[in-house]
C-alpha cells in the first residue's frame, strides 16, 4: 500500500491488517521492471538491498512502476 507520506507498506497477503514492513521511497535508488525468475516483476533497489514483487499482468507492472517512480521523485524533492 503506497501511503501519502511517501512510504510503501508491504503485507504477506492482501487480507492482512498488519504490515510486514515499510519502504521509504525517498531512499530508493531505482525501480526497474524484472522478468526473471517470473514475468511481471518489479525490483525496488536501494544502496544495500533490493525488494522484489510480482504483478498479475504487464499493465499492472507498468502502473506500479509509474506510481513508484512518481512517489520516489516526490519523496526525494521533500528531502
Amino acid at each position: 500500500v503506497l501511503m501519502p507520506d511517501k512510504v510503501l507498506h508491504y503485507f504477506a497477503s492482501a487480507t492482512d491488517m498488519k504490515s510486514l514492513g515499510k519502504i521509504e521511497m525517498g531512499k530508493v535508488i531505482r525501480i526497474v521492471a524484472a522478468s526473471k525468475p517470473k514475468k511481471h516483476g518489479v525490483d525496488i533497489e536501494f544502496e544495500n538491498r533490493s525488494y522484489f514483487f510480482y504483478c498479475d499482468s504487464d499493465k499492472e507492472q507498468h502502473q506500479w512502476i509509474d506510481a513508484l517512480n512518481k512517489t520516489k521523485m516526490e519523496a526525494q524533492q521533500l528531502t
